[in-house]
């Protein structure tokens, strides 16, 4: 029997949809090189992982994989995209959280 969650020691693959502040609208970030997604665990565990577009970045959406073994802890993960704008103003998207289960 397979399990949908994620577990300690998975590959995973983390998708972003980055959004203007206060709307719903996607923020175009297609002429960002300095794009990231950033994982914390607990115990402050803290991955960066640096991040592509899904597309073309016009629509805001980002994606990184983190590989196999450094989801090293189970509990509750958050997660946020991290993008360096022209001119060096920093956007973060909100954060969104996530549960990593343990093996036995």
């Amino acid at each position: 029997m397979a399990s949908c969650d994620v577990q300690v020691g998975d590959t995973l693959t983390v998708t972003l949809t980055l959004l203007k502040c206060g709307t719903t609208t996607p923020l175009d970030v297609s002429t960002q090189t300095n794009v990231d997604i950033i994982l914390l665990g607990p115990g402050a565990v803290r991955l960066v992982e640096a991040a592509a577009f899904v597309t073309d970045g016009t629509n805001g959406e980002i994606t990184a994989v983190v590989a196999a073994g450094l989801i090293s802890v189970n509990g509750q993960w958050k997660v946020q995209g991290d993008v360096t704008l022209v001119g060096g103003l920093r956007y973060r998207s909100e954060v969104k959280t996530f549960e990593v289960k343990e093996n036995i």
